[in-house]
């Protein structure tokens, strides 16, 4: 009850008619990230749902809605992380942002990596570097595949070195 009177609810409604009226300029984005925030911070499914259907395939403001969207999600009553992987599952293929599509793939690639189907993550996480649109979500993507093939129980683990506080210079191998 108190999230559903919070005033973030009430600026997050805001701040989104702004985002509405303002799509395309750095301030509207702004204010969408702003609203889902918010709207994630008091479990506000309900506008978060409405919110998504006002988004086109081409808007930059899905790579900024989507761990908002998840946090709202999983801490409602009324949604869960099934419900959420749904979501992505719905608007996969659709996005056209290239901001957009990098995000949902390291979200969607974060969930198959969680339920063990390695193959399917790695594809997703090959797309998001071949994209190329962000240089955050790249690096992401290339640290993720890497520890993926290279970190594996029963693997070698790749040979390092490292400096002891005494300045002696050690190496995994030695």
């Amino acid at each position: 009850p108190a999230k559903a009177d919070s005033l973030q609810r009430v600026f997050a409604g805001e701040h989104f008619q702004y985002y509405l009226a303002h799509p395309n300029t750095k301030t509207g984005q702004d204010a969408a990230l702003s609203a889902f925030l918010m709207w994630g911070n008091t479990d506000a499914v309900e506008q978060i749902d409405e919110a998504v259907t006002h988004l086109g395939p081409d808007a930059r403001a899905w790579s900024l809605a989507f761990n908002s969207i998840s946090n709202a999600y999983i801490g409602s009553e009324a949604k869960s992380e099934d419900d959420y992987i749904a979501l992505l599952k719905r608007v996969h293929g659709t996005l056209m942002h290239p901001r957009s599509q990098g995000a949902l793939r390291l979200e969607l690639a974060e969930h198959y990596r969680s339920e063990e189907e390695s193959e399917q993550a790695k594809k997703l996480l090959q797309k998001v570097v071949y994209l190329d649109a962000d240089p955050i979500m790249t690096d992401m993507a290339l640290g993720h595949l890497y520890e993926m093939e290279s970190l594996n129980v029963g693997q070698q683990a790749p040979d390092f070195e490292a400096t002891t506080i005494g300045g002696e210079r050690v190496s995994l191998s030695d």
